[in-house]
């Protein structure tokens, strides 16, 4: 094929039958490309795994227990992975079954900005203890 090719704005790009990838116009001051991940049925997960080849036709099992949409990383050997999702008390969640290095150029002020929460949910109250 040479040339271009294009969809439409609103018309999806399906995978399956539970995955759609299309141009959003719905908002009228924010269009936005979506990738619409499946609502969790126990087999179908919204999860979105970046991985190189080896990730293909394995059980990966990273995933099992995320319901909410999530986004993953895993590494060559899948081994080690990094998610981002969120838990029933829509709170934002980074899980890894590693430790978590960040390695920035300078302090990590220059970075990261760390505040005090006072509404974190009573549930999240315990693991950050």
């Amino acid at each position: 094929m040479t040339g271009h090719a294009g969809i439409v704005d609103d018309s999806a790009l399906t995978f399956g039958s539970v995955v759609s990838l299309l141009w959003e116009t719905a908002d009228a001051n924010a269009n936005a490309l979506l990738l619409a991940l499946p609502v969790s049925n126990g087999t179908d997960i919204p999860g979105l795994v970046i991985g190189d080849a080896n990730a293909i036709n394995v059980d990966l099992t990273l995933l099992d227990t995320f319901t909410f949409p999530s986004l993953s990383v895993i590494d060559t050997d899948r081994d080690s992975y990094l998610t981002l999702s969120y838990s029933a008390d829509d709170a934002p969640i980074i899980a890894s079954n590693r430790a978590i290095i960040f390695r920035p150029n300078a302090d990590l002020d220059d970075y990261f900005k760390f505040a005090t929460v006072s509404n974190i949910p009573q549930s999240m109250e315990q693991e950050l203890m």
